[in-house]
């Protein structure tokens, strides 16, 4: 059956020296750990635990457990012997964010063509490739980067034309539509930021009053911007919007934020601070909700995995 079918990423079968990748822990031992390169076909790979940290290690366990999530640097690949080793002390914060960004991007649009090989009743991992290779490998071609293609299924989504170039069968391009429609549906959403506002002049509440007011005053009629009091001077800023303006509602809160500011310090006394930046509140479980919009996907990364592993610190 399709679902059993594993499948890559990418169309390239190895990941090249130096290429950050996100790894699934399999078993500890001793010396090393194994681990599975999620993004390639769960292809297995070394982790010597002098590799874990550039700190000396007080317990292995720590830093690595089976099962659990790893964004890890390829270091050595041996494509004649199958050999793949990695490190995990060679990432950095950047390249881990780069990571997790792509990783949520890739798993699904992987997903989705899992779904599509399970409705076209293809059976194999060869058909499933070949299918992957005429649709969003193509289109990864097409714009030099990896997980391109999901830009263009979102775009699919409101505009089925755009996948006219593919050159597929007309029951592979239904099929694929069907896909489209169930998993990049837009969905409700909710930006939240937390700010504390305070006045220690005459003006006092009159002049927090006017601030959060002017913040409120910068939402629109399709971005709504509410604030409300959380425990004073404590006020959480919010916008609820769906996935498809994720960008949009951030900009939003983000536009209230410095004018609530701006305002407050034109004040006698007047102070402004971020509590909380804006982060997405909603309670949306599920990789499907969150990848079709997510850019900064630390919390959205979280969410996606939680319901399946865990991941390492």
């Amino acid at each position: 059956m399709a679902a059993d079918l594993t499948g890559r990423f990418y169309e390239a079968e190895w990941p090249e020296e130096g290429e950050v990748v996100m790894a699934k822990v399999t078993s500890v031992e001793g010396a090393c750990s194994y681990v599975t390169l999620l993004e390639y076909g769960h292809a297995q790979a070394l982790l010597p635990h002098f590799e874990l940290s550039n700190r000396r290690l007080r317990s292995v366990h720590h830093h690595v457990r089976p099962a659990c999530l790893l964004v890890v640097r390829v270091y050595r690949v041996d494509r004649e012997k199958g050999y793949i080793d990695v490190s995990k002390r060679q990432v950095d914060d950047e390249d881990r964010k780069t990571c997790e960004q792509r990783y949520v991007r890739g798993k699904l649009v992987h997903g989705m063509m899992r779904r599509l090989a399970e409705l076209l009743s293809l059976t194999s991992e060869e058909e499933l490739e070949d299918l992957c290779r005429k649709t969003v490998w193509r289109l990864d071609a097409e714009h030099n980067r990896q997980t391109a293609a999901l830009n263009v299924l979102q775009e699919a989504y409101s505009d089925p034309s755009v996948l006219d170039r593919l050159d597929l069968e007309p029951t592979t391009l239904n099929s694929m539509l069907q896909v489209i429609a169930h998993r990049l549906a837009p969905r409700n959403i909710k930006i939240r930021a937390d700010v504390k506002v305070m006045c220690w002049s005459y003006e006092g509440v009159e002049a927090v009053k006017q601030s959060l007011k002017a913040g409120k005053q910068t939402a629109s009629s399709t971005l709504p911007v509410q604030v409300f009091v959380v425990a004073a001077p404590v006020y959480a800023v919010t916008c609820a919007t769906t996935t498809s303006q994720y960008e949009a509602a951030m900009t939003a809160v983000r536009g209230a934020l410095k004018a609530i500011g701006d305002t407050i310090t034109t004040f006698k006394g007047g102070s402004f601070s971020i509590s909380t930046e804006p982060t997405l509140v909603s309670d949306t479980p599920g990789l499907d909700a969150v990848s079709n919009f997510a850019d900064d996907v630390s919390e959205d990364f979280a969410l996606s995995l939680a319901s399946t592993s865990t991941a390492c610190a």
